[in-house]
């Protein structure tokens, strides 16, 4: 696992309230990548989402690379938190990171709405099945 895993975990501990973590999801936002038009497109277009999410994958040799986006800024926050501890990973260490277990450390999908929750982790089990295959 990366420092910028244990970053965010311990950022999450030290907000008192969820209203604080809130409002740190959507500050964090602006700190996701980039997301170049050119992955703006209804391929990338993540279905069942309630914001409009985009998701593109990039592989090259045994590395994934994910560029995300959302309409929303609490959905672009979300993005952040589930993409910064995968990046640096190879496919293997992302096909077998504990994202669940990271969620709950977080508490984060119990304090998120059915819907964004289902979401999140509909995401990042595309990433995971992404970087099994390629794993294999």
């Amino acid at each position: 696992m990366n420092s910028q895993y244990h970053d965010i975990i311990n950022t999450f501990e030290q907000f008192a309230s969820w209203e604080d973590r809130y409002r740190f999801l959507m500050k964090a936002g602006k700190n996701l990548a980039d997301f170049p038009d050119k992955y703006r497109t209804e391929q990338n277009l993540v279905q069942g989402c309630e914001s409009q999410v985009w998701l593109h994958i990039e592989i090259s040799n045994d590395e994934l690379k994910c560029f995300a986006d959302a309409d929303a800024r609490i959905v672009k926050g979300l993005l952040f938190i589930l993409l910064t501890p995968l990046n640096g990973l190879n496919a293997k260490q992302i096909a077998t990171f504990d994202l669940n277990g990271y969620f709950e450390q977080l508490a984060l999908i119990k304090h998120l709405s059915p819907s964004r929750g289902n979401g999140l982790l509909s995401i990042a089990n595309t990433i995971q099945q992404t970087a099994h295959k390629l794993s294999e």
